[in-house]
């Protein structure tokens, strides 16, 4: 059973922050865009913003069913056969390509310009077969 997932996307200096925002937003479902955390961060190379949203878990299952229905098929396929790679603990790590989701798209990256998506899976006790399987199921 899904008990949460995070989304988070990180503006540098050179981007816009609007349309990492739109980017950000784009990989929500339009009834979880509301209420997202933005802060300012100060790095080395200067201001950096950072976007993100923490999910419980039936928020997180509207998120994972919108990622399901809007991810093309390719890409849930490479999903689904990495899950066990992708997998730490009981949380699925993946990255969604920015650009793409500036258009209103959703796709795979491995790229560092990226939005981190997280999806936890509670199993008690943790059993990964459980939790890639479930897993193998919403992405299938």
């Amino acid at each position: 059973m899904i008990s949460g997932a995070k989304v988070s996307a990180l503006c540098h200096l050179s981007e816009n922050p609007e349309k990492v925002e739109i980017a950000f937003l784009n990989v929500l479902p339009p009834s979880l865009r509301e209420k997202f955390y933005r802060e300012e961060i100060v790095g080395h190379f200067g201001k950096i913003i950072s976007f993100s949203k923490q999910l419980s878990k039936s928020k997180a299952r509207k998120l994972a069913a919108y990622l399901a229905e809007k991810l093309p098929k390719a890409d849930k396929k490479i999903l689904s056969g990495e899950i066990a790679e992708r997998l730490n603990g009981s949380t699925l790590f993946f990255k969604l390509d920015k650009g793409k989701a500036l258009e209103g798209e959703l796709a795979l990256t491995g790229g560092s310009d990226a939005i981190l998506v997280s999806i936890t899976i509670a199993t008690f006790p943790r059993d990964e077969k459980k939790i890639v399987g479930e897993l193998r199921g919403i992405f299938a």
